[in-house]
């Protein structure tokens, strides 16, 4: 075959391929052409998850009458007219691509009215021609997208189902409304209304609405120069997704640069971000893939460290923040819907006299779950921590003093009598510094890492507690989750029954696969722990229901909770019980064992 020129046709739908991937990618193209245009107000609505329908209305600028054949060709477009501009782009369009790929692909009206125009126009083909006709409507635009991909099956049938497509736009839709909190922006997906914003200027009152007010979110900010970041985190956990939505100059983007700048900090890799970066528009290369949602940095350095300071600025709130009950920093203490406990900072403000400064945490109303029973393990309260930072004050000698100021070990003189022995001859030395346990045994000595043993401890009792039918907790009142959370749940339902979930019609858990108290977490944690354990399911071959287990785990003690001699001696006798003590789930040993030979071997002493 020689070499030949293809029909306009053709050539349009490969162009489209590049722009238009899935209905995502038109609900993205007609929301950025509407913040251009100025829109305050904008309604999406969708059938099918927008296979059958997409329709988005605006009440921005509008179009005159005699451009909107132009509007629909290719490369045409009002924001760009030189070399030059593409050097600063400002808007979120520029390519003058999008609406002539949508129209190759699909059955494509518009309808559109200038503010100082009398009466509007519409836009469609008939016989590949487009006709426009006066009708009357009122200011803005309303683009309506019919049978998207009707006339390329092969990519028509590598679509999701609907409810897939559909949770795909709502996250964008509800993403665009985090970044133009002034714009009021809603949808409807197959006639029911599924979100609204007000427009009330608001991110905080958005992300408490989408996310949840609780846990508690999280706010920096950093400027240099021209330059400037915000930043929002709420911490769900250490069972939790890392799920990053970023922002560049209003534009939605997926950069490499912005997802290590957070990640490189070990608490930040977890739990809901957004970002948002103002920069200079000559700083920022726009112009690298049809589909606009990659960039490139001029100074990325630079950006890299802008982000970093603000999240650093976190990081010391991070630090500062309220100890509730329980979660990644205490996870012996009671559920987060208890009552509420004391809390103190870590590295925080101090009191006249050097004395740590404490606070309560504020009251809350009680939680229906709230007679769960108490946690096995109680990690030492903050009181208890302040009491041994004055011994220590007052001169007092502690047999392993820390090198950590966040930390302390109890003397061993405080000790009863009955904690220092045990019946099988163990006896619990200290715990070191750096968070091991020390037991004397009748044949040497026995190192834990509290950490690793707990993991197993849950881990197994966790796998126990699923393979029971008996031990299925039917909720007396169902728990409404947060809207993001929710959509996860109900796209995962069938999975969450497997492991003995059960999410309501209205998104509601009503169902755990266990007693709470036995993951040691709130329900909506251990919900969290089932989506993350059915998200990573699909990387390898394990059973979901270990994959489960493995994230529930992850509320164990950590390293450097100070645990009582009560606690240890618990703890270890619990590790006992388990059908394979001596690692983790993860493979991670629990115990270092030094025989009484092997110490007469180090210190040359064999045959004495």
């Amino acid at each position: 075959m020689g070499i030949h020129r293809l029909p306009d046709g053709l050539s349009r739908k490969i162009a489209a391929g590049e722009v238009i991937e899935r209905p995502l990618s038109v609900v993205k193209e007609l929301i950025e052409n509407s913040l251009d245009a100025g829109a305050t107000a904008i309604d999406v609505e969708l059938g099918q998850g927008g296979k059958v329908l997409i329709s988005v209305k605006d009440n921005g600028g509008g179009i005159v009458p005699e451009e909107l054949p132009l509007a629909v060709e290719k490369h045409a477009t009002s924001k760009i007219s030189s070399e030059a501009d593409l050097e600063a782009i400002s808007t979120l369009g520029y390519r003058g691509e999008a609406l002539s790929s949508v129209c190759a692909v699909s059955h494509f009206e518009i309808y559109s009215r200038r503010s100082e125009l009398t009466e509007g126009a519409s836009l469609h083909y008939e016989n590949g021609v487009p006709r426009v006709t006066a009708v009357p409507l009122r200011p803005g635009t309303t683009v309506v997208v019919k049978d998207l991909f009707y006339n390329l099956p092969a990519r028509r049938k590598f679509l999701k189902t609907a409810a897939a497509e559909f949770r795909r736009i709502s996250r964008l839709v509800q993403d665009y409304a985090f970044a133009y909190p002034a714009v009021a922006f809603s949808l409807v997906h197959d006639g029911k209304s599924v979100f609204k914003s007000s427009g009330g200027g608001s991110v905080e009152k958005l992300l408490a609405q989408m996310w949840g007010d609780e846990p508690e979110i999280r706010a920096s900010a950093f400027e240099a120069a021209a330059s400037s970041v915000r930043l929002w985190w709420q911490d769900l956990g250490p069972q939790s997704r890392f799920q990053l939505i970023s922002f560049v100059n209003g534009r939605r983007v997926s950069d490499a640069v912005i997802r290590s700048a957070i990640q490189g900090f070990h608490w930040a890799t977890r739990g809901n971000w957004l970002v948002m970066l103002s920069l200079p528009a000559e700083d920022v290369d726009v112009n690298v893939h049809p589909a606009k949602s990659e960039i490139l940095f001029r100074r990325s350095g630079e950006v890299y460290d802008l982000i970093r300071k603000a999240a650093e600025r976190l990081a010391k709130g991070f630090s500062d923040a309220p100890i509730r009950g329980r979660g990644d920093r205490m996870p012996f203490s009671s559920p987060p819907f208890d009552a509420p406990a004391e809390s103190f900072s870590v590295g925080g403000p101090t009191a006249p006299g050097g004395s740590t400064a404490w606070r309560r945490l504020p009251e809350r109303e009680p939680h229906p779950f709230s007679r769960l029973e108490e946690p096995v393990f109680r990690a030492a309260s903050p009181n208890a921590f302040a009491a041994r930072g004055s011994q220590e004050a007052s001169g007092e000698r502690l047999p392993f003093a820390s090198y950590r100021q966040t930390v302390s070990v109890p003397p061993s003189g405080d000790m009863s009598a009955a904690e220092s022995a045990a019946p099988d001859g163990k006896l619990y030395l200290a715990q070191l510094p750096q968070g091991y346990l020390v037991f004397s045994t009748p044949d040497g000595l026995l190192i834990v890492d509290p950490h690793a043993a707990h993991e197993r401890v849950n881990y197994e009792r966790i796998l126990k507690a699923c393979a029971d039918p008996r031990g299925q907790e039917k909720l007396i009142m169902p728990i409404p989750l947060p809207p993001t959370l929710k959509d996860d749940a109900m796209a995962n339902r069938e999975k969450l029954a497997e492991l003995n979930f059960a999410i309501d019609e209205d998104g509601s858990l009503s169902q755990l696969p266990m007693h709470a108290k036995v993951a040691g977490v709130s329900p909506v944690d251990l919900l969290r722990s089932a989506l993350n354990a059915i998200e990573e399911r699909q990387e390898h071959s394990d059973s979901l229901v270990n994959v489960f287990a493995t994230k529930a785990c992850k509320a164990s003690v950590k390293l450097t909770t100070r645990l009582e001699a009560a606690e240890a001696y618990q703890l270890l006798t619990e590790l006992e019980r388990c059908d394979q003590p001596n690692a983790c789930p993860h493979g991670r040993p629990t115990v270092l064992r030094l025989t009484g030979s092997a110490l007469d071997k180090h210190f040359g002493r064999l045959g004495l």
